[in-house]
């Protein structure tokens, strides 16, 4: 697997070399290989769950030594995330990446044992899933992987923001604590595919609806979304 995201990183170097710096022109020439790289995603769902040992081996070799969240890599990840049997270990270990990257962030000199997590920055983190929602539109496989990543992401903000009077969202210091940080990207993970993909738009106003109604602490979060999607995508809304 790690070989397959290597080789259409290798590839997609290649082909967005060759077609120059057209913003139209090379929308154009991405779309075969896009389109080649979401099938082979699918393939990757179907085998893994005939050789479960062997993908589970792959994620656990992605925790212990740590990887840089390139596209392609991450979308290997989501597409194991979408198999019963693997969604527990694959969103742990995104979880975790985004917390210790944001964590780090904020020390000068992190701990030894997070060595091999360094390789992800908060900004890899970041522009990592921005790319991704964008590929989603010819990776189908990872749509709803990303929608529950993004949920999740969401749903830890409750470690930061239940013992506070006040919502974290106007607290500039709030912002700082990593639990913020990787709530408020799982709020940027959502509204980006609310934007991108028309398919999703009543999944996540359905879900922004039911984790209101909750009065969970993170509930917060949800309604920053909310806001974010009526004042810029007021018509789908």
């Amino acid at each position: 697997l790690n070989g397959i995201a290597k080789l259409f990183e290798s590839m997609e170097s290649k082909s967005w070399k060759e077609s120059g710096h057209s913003e139209s022109g090379s929308q154009v020439n991405k779309i075969p290989l896009l389109t080649m790289e979401g099938t082979v995603l699918l393939q990757i769902n179907v085998i893994a769950k005939q050789k479960q040992e062997s993908s589970l081996s792959f994620v656990r070799s992605l925790r212990e030594r740590g990887f840089v969240p390139k596209p392609y890599l991450l979308g290997i990840l989501l597409s194991l995330g979408r198999i019963s049997q693997f969604e527990k270990q694959v969103f742990s270990l995104l979880e975790e990446m985004v917390l210790l990257s944001y964590t780090r962030q904020n020390l000068s000199n992190p701990c030894k044992s997070w060595l091999p997590h360094r390789k992800a920055s908060a900004k890899d983190i970041e522009c990592g899933f921005s790319d991704l929602v964008s590929r989603s539109c010819h990776w189908d496989i990872v749509l709803q992987s990303l929608v529950q990543l993004g949920t999740k992401l969401i749903g830890t903000g409750s470690a930061a923001v239940k013992d506070l009077n006040m919502s974290p969202l106007h607290d500039t210091k709030e912002w700082q604590n990593p639990h913020f940080k990787k709530a408020l990207l799982g709020v940027n993970l959502i509204y980006d595919l609310f934007e991108t993909h028309d398919a999703v738009r009543g999944e996540i106003l359905k879900i922004c609806q039911q984790e209101i109604m909750k009065s969970a602490p993170h509930a917060i979060f949800y309604i920053h979304l909310l806001g974010r999607l009526c004042l810029r995508c007021n018509k789908a809304v």
